[in-house]
């Protein structure tokens, strides 16, 4: 059994201990009230101090919290925060963890509403966020209907392309037993931030996502929660999975339309390395991926909600029998056999892995 699915099955079980029925979706979605969402950052499973400063880890912790409000299409408005402090976090590295995350509260109009501090051997970040539904409906997993336009918003592989180029600057420095003679985040070498440069753009899609919230509500709006969404925080291969699970369909996924940035094909060329794995199997892009029917696409087409457009990569069919391979890849409109040929969750983050 892979990572994926005993995660998959401990929280079925988590369901049947608590008889939920909130749980399954990016939020909970309270009857009267909204949506609440929790998120653990774990210090060397999620992040590492060596590789980031504490205000961008501050604003990601915020980010991509809001991003599971954009995922069902609403608007956050009170965040909790609760750490575990080890000795090395005194107060300066505090107040810097709290610049980074009130900057991004702040942008997305959300307010600090309390939370917890204890101490702990590694920095731990536990976050809850709430926020209002759209009044035109919410957007679920489940919502994927036969004949739907598969979409995602703005590009993918970034993120994981950074933590490729991440990982192999600390062996080349390591390698060469001599520091740079000038220093990025934590160890990283400044030249890697030149504004403008592709590394850059990589480093800050890593570090500081951009949580997609005006184009959740956007897509909400147009379509009326008709339809399904989610965020990519471990990877597109997992959302579309999951939601094809969640709404009993399968889907085929055009490879040549996912869109990618130059800077990940860029370094993809230079290592050899297919950029579709990235975008499929990296993760934390914190992007939208979502269906719906071809005419209300066009009809959010037509809106241009923000700087993040909507692309159309495939299609949902019905073919949910078939298990793993639900997810199908075609290239050219025939099936292919590219990154195996469909979508596995296996080469996904693994959240239980070992």
């Amino acid at each position: 059994m892979s990572s994926s699915e005993r995660e998959e099955k401990l929280i079925a079980r988590i369901k049947e201990w608590t008889a939920s029925s909130f749980i399954g979706d990016d939020c909970a979605v309270l009857p009267g009230w909204g949506l609440v969402s929790s998120d653990n950052l774990i210090e060397g499973t999620h992040f590492r101090l060596d590789w980031t400063d504490l205000v961008s880890l501050g604003w990601k912790a915020c980010a991509v919290n809001l991003s599971d409000i954009a995922a069902m299409g609403g608007m956050p408005r009170y965040m909790t925060i609760s750490l575990a402090l080890p000795p090395y976090i005194g107060e300066s590295e505090l107040r810097q963890f709290y610049l980074g995350f009130t900057d991004c509260a702040g942008r997305y109009r959300t307010r600090i509403a309390g939370g917890d501090l204890t101490r702990g051997d590694r920095f731990m970040i536990a976050v809850t966020v709430m926020g209002d539904l759209h009044s035109a409906g919410v957007m679920r997993r489940s919502g994927a209907r036969p004949g739907d336009v598969v979409f995602v918003s703005g590009s993918f592989g970034d993120s994981g392309c950074a933590l490729s180029l991440i990982s192999r600057q600390g062996f080349e420095l390591a390698q060469s037993g001599e520091p740079p003679p000038s220093l990025g985040y934590g160890s990283l070498p400044l030249s890697l931030f030149r504004p403008g440069s592709p590394s850059s753009q990589l480093l800050s899609r890593h570090f500081r996502p951009i949580p997609r919230l005006e184009t959740g509500w956007s897509v909400v709006s147009a379509t009326g929660g008709l339809g399904s969404l989610m965020d990519s925080s471990d990877g597109l291969g997992d959302c579309l999975v999951q939601i094809a699970r969640a709404s009993s369909v399968g889907m085929e996924i055009d490879l040549e339309a996912v869109p990618i940035s130059s800077a990940v094909g860029q370094y993809s060329r230079q290592w050899q390395h297919d950029p579709l794995a990235f975008a499929f199997y990296g993760g934390e892009d914190y992007e939208l991926v979502g269906t719906m029917a071809p005419a209300l696409f066009e009809k959010v087409q037509e809106v241009d909600p923000d700087s993040a457009p909507l692309t159309a990569i495939g299609r949902v069919v019905d073919f949910s029998g078939e298990g793993r391979q639900a997810v199908r890849f075609l290239e050219n409109g025939k099936p292919s056999s590219r990154l195996g040929g469909f979508a596995d969750m296996k080469n996904c983050f693994q959240h239980f892995g070992g």
